[in-house]
């Protein structure tokens, strides 16, 4: 384990303290799938594996913390994501507004969301439908939205309309999901 996680626990845990919603807050590692690479902590000089944070604020309402900031985490600049389910319709903050986000709908349609991954904009564009033993997931796939953000790294994510995004591919990697650890106060 690198000296780097248990640091992230405690900015985790205090983040959960100081906003006072920590009755219902899991933690969620994104690990590397099988054996792609052969060291996982070190990439670039970045952590493959990282962890986010969900709190639930209310039964619709959750803030979901480093989800699409994946190897830092800079509470100021917006890396905590504000999400609500209505009627089985994603929508995600944005600017202090409500925005479309996921709903099997708008995947058929090819909706779009706009998300900021890393601090840069990208659209969400419906690819896929992915069954996994009986149980359909969605795969969406980031494009950026400025013309001059080039990228060598094509990320895609599967989304489970009952829980989020569960796997993120990149070219050189594939991280999936876990359920670490549930906070409660």
């Amino acid at each position: 384990m690198s000296a780097a996680r248990p640091l992230l626990l405690v900015l985790f845990s205090i983040c959960v303290s100081l906003l006072g919603l920590g009755q219902d807050t899991t933690l969620f590692r994104f690990k590397v799938e099988g054996n792609t690479v052969d060291d996982t902590t070190v990439y670039y000089g970045e952590s493959l594996e990282f962890t986010t944070a969900r709190i639930r604020c209310s039964g619709n309402y959750f803030l979901e913390c480093n989800l699409f900031s994946g190897q830092t985490i800079d509470w100021k600049n917006g890396d905590i994501d504000t999400f609500k389910i209505r009627q089985g319709i994603w929508y995600i903050k944005r600017n202090g507004k409500w925005n479309y986000f996921f709903s099997k709908e708008g995947f058929k349609l090819k909706r779009k969301a706009s998300v900021k991954i890393a601090g840069h904009d990208y659209f969400f564009i419906p690819q896929r439908i992915v069954v996994n033993n009986d149980h359909v997931l969605y795969e969406l796939m980031a494009q950026p939205v400025e013309a001059n953000i080039h990228s060598s790294d094509i990320l895609r994510y599967t989304f489970d309309p009952s829980v989020g995004i569960v796997k993120i591919f990149s070219s050189d990697v594939v991280l999936v999901r876990q359920k670490f650890r549930d906070i409660s106060q």
